[in-house]
C-alpha cells in the first residue's frame, strides 16, 4: 500500500483518533500537514507499524513523520523513517504523555530524532540504527532498497514486546538471512564477504538529485573485479568529465559530480565495468 501526495490540517497521510491501526508493508511519503505530516495520533491511539517506509513527509509545526498527542502509544518494527521534516517523530508539549517503542528500525537522527518535549517516553530497543537507507530513486517515489543498504537483512522475523507479538514471519515471507527494513523486500539474495554486502548483478542507478544544481551523486554496482570507467558527456556526445578510470573490486559505488564549470543542460553519464555497460541522463539547472 502507498499513501502519498496528500495534504491536510492534521495528519497528511493518516489521522488516527482513538484507534489502533496495524500498518504492514506500507509506504507513506510526500504528505503535508500543519501537524503530523505522515501520521497524526490523537487520544489513546496505539498504531503498530511493521515494515513501513516513511520518507519526505512534512509538517508546518511538529512531527514531519509522526506526531503524538494525548497519550498515544506506538510501536515500530522493521520500519524506516528518513528525511521527514521538521522531525521524524515528535510529542505534544502538554496533556497526557505519549510513548513509542522502536525495534529493528532505521530512524534518521537515531533516538535523538524522536523529540519527546519532556512529555513521554521512548523505548529504544534492539536492532535500531541511523544510516542512509539508500533508496533506489526517492525523488521519483521509488523507495525500494539499493544493494549496499544497511537495511537489507537487518529486520526481525519474530519480535515480542510487552507480551505483544509485533512481528511473526515465516522464512517464506522474506529473502535472505532476515527480513529487510522498510516496505519492500529485496527480491533476490546478495553475497556476503567479510561482513560487507556485495552486489550480484550490474546496475546503474539514476543520479540523485535530478534535476540538480552543481552537485549530484551517481551510483552503480557491478558483480566482479573489473576495469571501471565512469564519464559524463554533453548532448553533443563530447566528453565533459571522466570521474573514474581504474581497476576496482565489486561494490556499490557512489561518486559525486561537481558540475560547477558546466553550463545548464542535458548530460549523459556512461558506466563501463568489464563486459557491462550502461548510460543514463541527468539535467543540470543553474
Amino acid at each position: 500500500m502507498t499513501i502519498t501526495g496528500n495534504t491536510a490540517g492534521l495528519g497528511g497521510g493518516i489521522y488516527c483518533y482513538y484507534s489502533s491501526p496495524s500498518l504492514v508493508n506500507v509506504t507513506i511519503s510526500g504528505n503535508r500537514a500543519f501537524g503530523g505530516g505522515g501520521i497524526y495520533c490523537w487520544y489513546y491511539d496505539s498504531p503498530r507499524l511493521s515494515n513501513v517506509t516513511m520518507s519526505g513527509n512534512t509538517a508546518e509545526v511538529d512531527g514531519g513523520g509522526i506526531f503524538c498527542y494525548w497519550s498515544a502509544s506506538l510501536s515500530l518494527v522493521n520500519t524506516i523513517l528518513w528525511n521527514n521534516s521538521p522531525q521524524e517523530i515528535s510529542y505534544s508539549q502538554r496533556w497526557a504523555p505519549s510513548s513509542i517503542s522502536v525495534a529493528y528500525s532505521d530512524v534518521q537522527g537515531g533516538e535523538a530524532g524522536i523529540v519527546t518535549n519532556n512529555n513521554g517516553t521512548v523505548n529504544w530497543l534492539q536492532g535500531n540504527f541511523d544510516h542512509d537507507p539508500f533508496f533506489m530513486d526517492p525523488e521519483n517515489g521509488d523507495f525500494h532498497l539499493a544493494l549496499g543498504s544497511r537495511c537489507i537483512d537487518a529486520g526481525a522475523a519474530f519480535f515480542v514486546w510487552d507480551v505483544d507479538t509485533l512481528v511473526n514471519l515465516s522464512p517464506n515471507d522474506y529473502v535472505g538471512s532476515a527480513p529487510d527494513m522498510g516496505a519492500f523486500e529485496l527480491p533476490y539474495t546478495v553475497r556476503i564477504d567479510k561482513d560487507q554486502i556485495l552486489p550480484n548483478q550490474f546496475v546503474l542507478y539514476q543520479n540523485y538529485p535530478n534535476p540538480f544544481n552543481v552537485l549530484t551523486t551517481i551510483s552503480f554496482q557491478w558483480p566482479e573485479p573489473a576495469f571501471v570507467n565512469l564519464a559524463v558527456y554533453n548532448a553533443a556526445g563530447q566528453l565533459v568529465k571522466r570521474l573514474i578510470n581504474e581497476s576496482m573490486q565489486p561494490e556499490v559505488q557512489r561518486t559525486q559530480w561537481n558540475a560547477t564549470e558546466a553550463s545548464s543542460g542535458l548530460y549523459f553519464y556512461k558506466v563501463t565495468a568489464g563486459d557491462y555497460s550502461a548510460t543514463s541522463k541527468s539535467l543540470l539547472l543553474k
